[in-house]
């Protein structure tokens, strides 16, 4: 199903993660580009990434059985990010502790959690949700009552166990909102849940803003709701004019590839050469290696698309 709004959110969302919040922790001469905008930005952007996984997820999973929705999600994803993980632990960029648990996808309340890896590792343990997401949106106050059931679940588990092996990692508490939001509007109509999915964001940030002390954080849970919830509503009202530009078409299809391929490129490129001086620095991350990663990303995600679909037909065939 192609949803042009939806490339453009992809594809503006991968180049912000890649070529700008991830590619400056290359280089020391820039500390600017890390400000509390920056970073809320930064969080927004993952939020409309859960966000829109989680209403791609519901569209798949409406559309057959659960477990043929489950081999499908495998299939799809679980390869080549099994293969991130292997990339990132030869390169050195995370621990063998940290790579065996994000490859069972627990990174995210075992151990700790990898970078830049952590976020799929988050977005697969959202997957087993998915049917009881779909259970409970026989109704909105089921669905709601559910979201709430579950968000109330981890954040217990996360003031008990705030130390040790063993726990839930906040940004799971972040990011589930907006998953079980996007969930909720691939199962129904958009036009007629967003403004009641905008309106619950909006009591929740209402909500939140009374908290203070150490309970402050919570407040960012709604904070990233809402803005994910207003950009995605934003962008999806103008598909009916945006243009079907190939280009974008082309970064939201390397968007994945991207986001997990891009740190380890990135570091044997600057091993290989790194200039001295800062504006070549500038230069060399922003005009060379952030473009080069682009077509390297639709590459690897065309050729895991294709030995997917050999292997497919060939357990088909029966082999």
């Amino acid at each position: 199903m192609k949803i042009v709004s939806i490339d453009y959110l992809k594809a503006i969302a991968v180049l912000y993660i890649v070529g700008y919040w991830h590619l400056f922790n290359y280089t020391e001469h820039y500390p600017g580009y890390y400000t509390l905008y920056t970073l809320m930005l930064a969080k927004t952007v993952l939020g409309l990434f859960a966000l829109v996984s989680g209403f791609f997820i519901s569209k798949s999973i409406s559309r057959g059985t659960i477990s043929g929705f489950y081999i499908k999600r495998v299939a799809r994803i679980y390869p080549l990010y099994l293969l991130s993980v292997a990339v990132f632990w030869v390169a050195g960029l995370i621990t063998s502790e940290s790579a065996l648990a994000s490859t069972m996808s627990l990174s995210m309340f075992w151990g700790e959690a990898p970078m830049t890896l952590w976020f799929i590792s988050m977005i697969m343990s959202f997957y087993l949700f998915a049917p009881a997401l779909k259970w409970a949106g026989r109704s909105k106050l089921s669905y709601v009552a559910f979201g709430f059931a579950v968000i109330t679940a981890l954040i217990g588990i996360y003031e008990l166990m705030p130390e040790g092996p063993a726990g839930v990692d906040f940004r799971v508490i972040l990011y589930f909102p907006c998953f079980a939001a996007g969930f909720y509007l691939g199962r129904f109509k958009i036009q007629q849940h967003l403004a009641w999915s905008f309106a619950i964001g909006l009591a929740a940030v209402m909500l939140l803003s009374l908290l203070k002390g150490e309970f402050r954080e919570y407040r960012e849970v709604a904070f990233v709701l809402l803005s994910a919830l207003a950009t995605f509503g934003l962008v999806y009202r103008m598909e009916s004019w945006l243009p079907d530009w190939k280009v974008v078409a082309w970064l939201s299809y390397a968007s994945f590839a991207m986001y997990l391929f891009h740190r380890p490129l990135f570091s044997a490129a600057k091993a290989l050469f790194f200039p001295e001086a800062a504006v070549h620095q500038l230069v060399y991350l922003v005009g060379v290696l952030s473009l080069l990663i682009v077509p390297a990303s639709y590459l690897i995600q065309k050729l895991s698309d294709h030995v997917m679909r050999r292997l497919t037909a060939t357990a088909t065939s029966g082999g």
